[in-house]
């Protein structure tokens, strides 16, 4: 079956997959499971970003202190629809969201929204490292959390703003366990 079917995924259990170059997403639409070894979709100031797909197929799952997902731009949805769903699930080890330039101003820097839609945060820390003005005022907040259901019970967010970002906002309809700000 192929990939987007929602049959087909990706588990890390050790060593490190990286997607490089100008523009490049990771389109998901199935499980991306780190589970020992790292995902490095952040080359250095391009935008590489995760989006996901209507299905309700795609999730993202950190359950190794040892593991590390890096994306470069953002965790959002298409940028030609509202549409999306994700089930985001970290209990153990980093999620580094915003090291690139040229991400989507109408798409938050993480976004989980609509219905079917899941965070889970209980472990490990998620570090926000941009807000998501690309070149013109963002229409959406940077972190953009409405999902259908949610544990941030032991969640711990970091926002750390060394570029000189100066929109970055919070919408959320989920109650935050603890944020560290961080310049």
């Amino acid at each position: 079956p192929e990939a987007s079917s929602g049959s087909g995924g990706l588990e890390i259990t050790n060593g490190i997959v990286r997607i490089v170059g100008a523009n490049v997403g990771f389109e998901l639409d199935g499980p991306l499971r780190l589970t020992g070894g790292d995902a490095d979709f952040a080359d250095g100031t391009n935008n590489n970003y995760i989006q996901y797909s209507v299905t309700g197929n795609a999730s993202i799952t950190i359950n190794s202190a040892s593991s590390e997902l890096r994306v470069g731009t953002q965790i959002r949805r298409s940028k030609f629809s509202t549409s999306g769903i994700l089930d985001l699930a970290l209990t153990a080890g980093n999620l580094f969201i915003g090291e690139g330039n040229g991400g989507e101003p109408s798409r938050g820097v993480l976004e989980i929204v609509n219905s079917g839609s899941s965070i889970t945060h209980t472990g490990g820390t998620i570090t926000l490292l941009s807000d998501n003005n690309y070149g013109s005022a963002p229409t959406i907040a940077s972190l953009f959390l409405e999902p259908a259901t949610s544990n941030l019970s032991g969640s711990n967010i970091v926002i750390n703003l060394s570029n000189n970002d100066r929109d970055f906002s919070i919408n959320s309809t989920v109650a935050l366990n603890k944020i560290t700000l961080q310049s």
